[in-house]
């Protein structure tokens, strides 16, 4: 058994905990996005093309699902992955996964047109 800090399995590990992280948040803060306020909403449902079907619930809970289901796969890898391994939870994955979704919520009630420009919908 390697001695190594940072072994490929164990960056696989981490990088599994942050997926499940930010992929179950992300419906969520794209939610909060687009509905914090009514002049947002709006604008965002009168946007041409795929931004403007993202007020839309139905592709809200597609987005959801995908989102959740990236997840979960992240998860049964993080299982998987753990046969043979100490039994302690990847710190530096989860840690990296809480600090980008707490950004993107922050970014998202703060700096609205910031995150247009990201997911493509000029603002």
């Amino acid at each position: 058994m390697t001695t190594s800090l940072m072994t490929p399995v164990r960056l696989g590990r981490q990088l599994a905990v942050f997926i499940s992280i930010v992929a179950s948040a992300f419906p969520f803060v794209l939610n909060l996005f687009i509905r914090l306020d009514s002049e947002r909403y709006i604008w965002v449902i009168t946007q041409p093309g795929r931004c403007g079907h993202l007020g839309s619930g139905a592709l809200l809970i597609w987005i959801a699902g995908q989102s959740w289901l990236i997840g979960f796969a992240a998860l049964v890898a993080l299982v998987l992955t753990r046969r043979g391994q100490p039994h302690v939870f990847p710190a530096a994955g989860s840690l990296g996964g809480v600090v980008v979704v707490t950004l993107a919520v922050i970014l998202a009630i703060t700096q609205p047109e910031f995150v247009a420009r990201l997911i493509g919908c000029a603002r």
